[in-house]
C-alpha cells in the first residue's frame, strides 16, 4: 500500500499554531510575553509620565492601565501573526 500526500505552505503555518498552542515550553513564552512584558512596560510609562513631564499621577495610571489592557486583549492575534508570518517567510 501506498499513500502519496502533500504538504501545502497553509498545512505547515496550521501545525506551526497549533504546536505553539498545545507546547508546555511555548505556553509559558507566550504567557511571559503576554502578561509580564507589559506589566515591565507600564512601570516606566508612568515614571516618565509623572517625573520628567510632571502631570498628576493618576492620569498616568490610567494610560499605564489602558496600555497594559490593550497589549494583554491584542497580543494572542498580534502573536499568531507574527509566527504565521515567520513561517511562511522561512519556508518561501
Amino acid at each position: 500500500m501506498k499513500i502519496d500526500f502533500k504538504i501545502t505552505k497553509d498545512d505547515y503555518i496550521s501545525f506551526n499554531l497549533h504546536h505553539l498552542e498545545n507546547s508546555k515550553s511555548q505556553k509559558s513564552t507566550f504567557n511571559i510575553l503576554r502578561y509580564a512584558v507589559p506589566i515591565i512596560l507600564s512601570i516606566p510609562i508612568y515614571f516618565t509620565g509623572t517625573g520628567i513631564f510632571n502631570q498628576p499621577s493618576i492620569y498616568w495610571i490610567i494610560v499605564a492601565i489602558v496600555f497594559l489592557v490593550i497589549w494583554i486583549l491584542t497580543y494572542p492575534k498580534q502573536y499568531k501573526k507574527l509566527v504565521a508570518k515567520e513561517t511562511d517567510k522561512l519556508i518561501s
